[in-house]
């Protein structure tokens, strides 16, 4: 069949999550049809050759925004005043969706795939098929968020955006022939929304388990913990400074030695500021491949309080035999066993503690790490999830 892949950017190289799973939904949808790839970008730009080997790639010009702070409170005011949120606004490109009517009218294209409902607002009028791929529950994300805002006037914009977002996802489902969801979490919680209006489905988040892999020479015995994730996005930000604030004393304290490592691009000026604040903790902004980075630390940490869908930094882990300890959200929609594959914690000091006894147990490690990979190479490599994703695409046109 042909495909229409409608996305935000080109995914390749896969250096952030978002990324990731595009990348990898992709190359599963190229290996069995036709596709025609329209997303924001310059033609000047070259196009990666591993891109162009799978897709017909279209790239439009993205939106206009504007910078500047009055610029800024102005847009905030208008995204009340208007009846959609306004992140779905700033993406709406009525150039893409021309284009993704040329390719429609020219191609013959058999259904389309929207890669995040943030990019449902793009598509054309037509009866085709659609698959939406859905990243995260986004509306979670706001009402986790909203939890730690103290400013009342930023609660009040919050709020009035959650309500709005909300409506935009349930009507968004509502219009699609097929909902991906990354966890059966999320998936429930959709459902329950939209009880009998919507079709979803589970295409969970996947790891290639032959370039993370399991090395030869054991656990680390370093005294060292490590976090990896794009660190401007605000989930991991607000992570990132809960744990230095509330966990990593406890964890200093038994061990003076530790170092802490924060590996990711784009870190926001407060995770910057870490280092100078602490010589024992370093950022180390994009790195090439942060495999050798895991593969020298004794503990991985996933410390989010704010989060939907799953995190592919955990299967990664995961897939290289570490030990991880993480929050509940964390570690959420993951098919794990706490104490088997992984130490799940909330409250600050208990997490600490789990982190600790790590450190101090490296055949506790080593089995933890070893449980995990066999979790990951059973359930999330991307080559199952193809299967499932074929199967529910095919049960979608047999549905007519």
């Amino acid at each position: 069949m042909n495909v229409l892949f409608l996305a935000k950017e080109i995914p390749y190289p896969p250096v952030s999550g978002g990324r990731m799973r595009c990348w990898n939904l992709l190359r599963i949808l190229a290996s069995r049809h036709k596709v025609v790839y329209v997303c924001f970008g310059r033609d000047a730009d070259p196009i990666p050759e591993e891109m162009s080997r799978i897709a017909d790639v279209i790239r439009v010009s993205p939106p206009v925004h504007r910078e500047g702070r009055w610029w800024n409170y102005f847009s905030l005011l208008l995204s009340f005043l208007g009846k959609g949120p306004r992140v779905v606004g700033q993406r709406r490109s009525m150039c893409m969706r021309r284009m993704a009517q040329k390719a429609i009218e020219e191609r013959g294209i058999d259904f389309i795939f929207c890669d995040s409902v943030f990019y449902a607002v793009n598509l054309p009028r037509s009866e085709i098929k659609v698959v939406l791929n859905e990243h995260n529950l986004e509306s979670k994300l706001l009402e986790r968020a909203l939890i730690y805002k103290k400013n009342p006037v930023s609660r009040f914009f919050l709020n009035d955006q959650l309500r709005k977002f909300r409506k935009y996802e349930e009507e968004t489902w509502k219009a699609a022939d097929l909902v991906l969801m990354c966890s059966e979490v999320d998936r429930k919680e959709a459902a329950r929304r939209c009880p009998t209006d919507a079709c979803f489905s589970v295409t969970p988040n996947g790891v290639d388990v032959s370039f993370f892999y399991l090395p030869d020479r054991g656990v680390s015995e370093t005294r060292k913990i490590i976090f990896t994730a794009e660190m401007g996005w605000y989930p991991n930000v607000d992570g990132v400074l809960y744990f230095c604030e509330h966990i990593y004393p406890f964890i200093k304290k038994e061990f003076p030695d530790i170092q802490f490592d924060l590996v990711g691009k784009n870190p926001d000026p407060q995770v910057k500021a870490l280092s100078g604040c602490d010589p024992s903790i370093r950022v180390t902004g994009f790195v090439e491949d942060i495999r050798p980075f895991v593969f020298s630390s004794a503990v991985y940490v996933v410390p989010l309080r704010i989060g939907s869908g799953t995190r592919l930094k955990i299967l990664e882990a995961m897939a290289m035999g570490k030990a991880i300890v993480s929050t509940s959200i964390g570690a959420e929609g993951i098919e794990v066993a706490d104490g088997r594959d992984i130490f799940i914690a909330d409250d600050p000091k208990a997490f600490a503690d789990k982190v600790i006894d790590l450190l101090k147990n490296p055949d506790r490690r080593r089995e933890m790490g070893f449980n995990a990979r066999k979790l990951v190479e059973q359930t999330y490599t991307w080559d199952g999830i193809g299967e499932k994703l074929a199967q529910d695409i095919q049960d979608v046109f047999q549905g007519d």
